[in-house]
């Protein structure tokens, strides 16, 4: 399992060398600095993505969800009270999860090497293909402007 872990916040000096120690025989946990035009085409190289994103607000739309879906990939999404219904209708290829438990049996249920894995995996990557569009800039523009107040 090769797991990327991306994000700039004001933790991430903290969280990655600590999330890099979790490497080794089975898992390799990578922080890379990736250049922003390079960045979509590394999401879309994932077989699934995660995100668990937690909003203050509530009121705030995890984009790392948005992100993946412009490239088609599947994502695990942490529930948090924010508008993921919004950008994640049924059937779009994103599950969520509440509880670390939730997602870990999600993570089981699309990792584990048997037909059933194989198949949940097909069929989210499935889901999010249909759901994605095919520009990453559309997609973007696409969500912010429902969020957005109209121009006078």
């Amino acid at each position: 399992l090769r797991l990327l872990v991306s994000g700039n916040g004001p933790l991430r000096e903290e969280w990655g060398p600590r999330l890099r120690t979790l490497s080794g025989t089975s898992i390799l946990v990578e922080t890379p600095d990736v250049p922003a035009e390079a960045y979509p085409a590394l999401l879309a190289s994932s077989h699934l993505g995660l995100c668990v994103h937690r909003s203050s607000s509530q009121m705030d739309l995890p984009m790392k969800v948005v992100e993946l879906q412009a490239v088609g990939v599947p994502v695990l999404a942490l529930e948090d009270g924010s508008p993921l219904e919004e950008i994640a209708p049924a059937e779009c290829g994103v599950l969520r999860f509440t509880t670390a438990r939730e997602l870990a049996e999600q993570l089981r249920g699309v990792l584990m090497r048997d037909a059933a894995a194989t198949n949940l995996l097909a069929q989210l990557t499935e889901q999010a293909r249909r759901h994605s569009t095919s520009d990453w800039d559309d997609r973007w523009t696409q969500v912010m402007t429902r969020r957005l107040p109209a121009a006078p």
